[in-house]
């Protein structure tokens, strides 16, 4: 079971594309997604860092909940 995450954002609009960044808690922005929905909150799910060791999910999992997840705009 995935213990819920108090950082989750909940876009304004559920039916529209929007353009995010994961910052790390000094401000540095290190990934930039488009998503819909709860896109920005999947990196953060178990399921999802577990399956790859890229820099975006190695980045997530050495500051957990102190990255800052932003939308910027919709579209």
């Amino acid at each position: 079971m995935v213990a819920k995450n108090i950082n989750n954002v909940k876009p304004l609009y559920k039916d529209k594309y929007y353009v995010y960044a994961l910052c790390k808690p000094n401000g540095d922005i290190f990934y930039v997604g488009k998503g819909k929905g709860s896109r920005i909150n999947h990196h953060f799910a178990n399921w999802s860092l577990n399956k790859s060791t890229s820099m975006k999910n190695q980045t997530i999992r050495k500051y957990g909940n102190t990255v800052k997840r932003e939308i910027l705009c919709y579209f």
